[in-house]
């Protein structure tokens, strides 16, 4: 260009999203935002910096920064520390190192070969797994049946199969070597007749193990679970108070969590009253959507802009936001039929008593179905500038068949 003699440049520490002529900068370090909505001038400026090969960055003269349109960008990005101005001169100018996509095993390069050399790392992917072992036969409300659809929590099947012991050796000998972090066992322990071998098999990987039961259960339960395993006791509402009294009274496991499944303002109250008056301090809640209940979520599980500033989020985390899905990569879940899934509101990938963790992972990392299902690809979400930023898809917006939970 023509007397061109300033580089003004874009920081690589900060995300800059454009849809059509919507703009988003956003500061990684110092979590300042500015959004231009309806800026033909700045969304031109902004695809222009884009395609060049220091990615935005402009080379421009002295007339083209008195240009009103560029020189008020240049002043509102440079007083948020996003962009900079420099004159080009004989001395080295900044180098920006911009991230990279480096996903080895992604779709792209997994050949229609299931037993390709290329596979025989992924098992390395896996870092948690979720085992129903059987049904819930106790008093746990029907409504909340499907609620292991919303959230991972104790379910009803129609099967009466249980998960065999077996079945879960020969799992486990396929991931000795992985990157297993964690193993959520869901089990009713009013029925204990194989969770002390289970536990046996457990011992033998190192990672965390979660028992995750009803909290009914433990009434008839006779199993003493040690200390080093955690244990997860979910509670419904109504609650019978005298029983989760007897609850506390009865478990014998110091190393316990409870979740709370609500459903409104009146259980969100009960709650409060009920960690104060016993004294728990490891609890959480987990939202059910009751279908009547829509008003309750928008108001509690609806995100904006404010959230995703508290996030503090960084260019890594953007950056992978655009590649697979934190909340669902490396994770299966496996019912008390032997089906496996990635999500338990997709279709199956297939069976432990039928196919190796391998092909099953294989499929999984092929598709878009869970690991790979992202915001950037989704309705509504893929034509907003915040989608890189938001929390990942879940099953939440697979059960409300709504992707933007959000106030955006």
């Amino acid at each position: 260009m023509k007397d061109a003699n300033y580089l003004f440049y874009i920081e690589p520490y900060v995300h800059v999203s454009f849809k059509g002529d919507q703009i988003l900068l956003y500061n990684t370090l110092n979590r300042k935002i500015l959004e231009y909505r309806n800026n033909p001038d700045i969304a031109k400026i902004i695809k222009h910096a884009h395609g060049n090969s220091m990615p935005y960055s402009l080379i421009v003269n002295k007339d083209e920064i008195e240009d009103v349109s560029l020189s008020t960008f240049i002043q509102e990005t440079r007083e948020l520390f996003m962009s900079d101005l420099l004159p080009i001169r004989k001395q080295s100018l900044p180098v920006n190192f911009y991230p990279l996509l480096n996903f080895q095993k992604r779709s792209k390069r997994i050949k229609d070969n299931m037993y390709s050399t290329l596979g025989d790392g992924i098992v390395d992917y896996l870092y948690e797994i979720s085992l129903y072992i059987n049904s819930i036969s106790s008093q746990y409300h029907s409504k909340f049946k499907d609620a292991f659809k919303q959230f991972l929590s104790p379910a009803i099947f129609r099967s009466k199969e249980e998960l065999g012991v077996h079945d879960i050796q020969r799992l486990f000998d396929q991931i000795s070597f992985s990157s297993l972090m964690k193993v959520n066992i869901y089990y009713d322990l009013s029925c204990a007749s194989k969770i002390e071998k289970i536990i046996e098999i457990m011992y033998s990987l190192s990672c965390e193990v979660v028992i995750h039961s009803y909290y009914k259960d433990i009434l008839n339960s006779t199993v003493l679970l040690s200390d080093n395993i955690l244990q997860n006791l979910y509670i419904d509402f109504p609650l019978d108070l005298k029983e989760f009294g007897n609850v506390l009274i009865n478990n014998r496991n110091k190393n316990v969590k409870y979740t709370f499944i609500v459903e409104n303002y009146q259980d969100f109250s009960l709650v409060e009253e009920i960690t104060s008056n016993y004294r728990l301090s490891n609890f959480e809640f987990k939202p059910y959507y009751n279908e009547d209940n829509f008003s309750f979520f928008k108001e509690n599980i609806f995100i904006d802009v404010e959230d995703l500033l508290e996030l503090g989020l960084n260019t890594q985390d953007i950056f992978t936001n655009s590649v697979l899905n934190k909340n669902e990569f490396g994770k299966i879940t496996i019912l008390n039929n032997a089906n496996v899934y990635s999500n338990l509101n997709k279709s199956k990938l297939g069976n432990i008593k039928k196919s190796t963790l391998k092909e099953i992972l294989l499929k999984e990392i092929k598709s878009t179905r869970s690991w790979r299902r992202l915001r950037i690809n989704a309705r509504h979400c893929r034509d907003c500038i915040y989608n890189k930023m938001c929390p990942p898809l879940s099953s939440y917006e697979i059960f409300l068949k709504r992707n933007n939970l959000c106030n955006i």
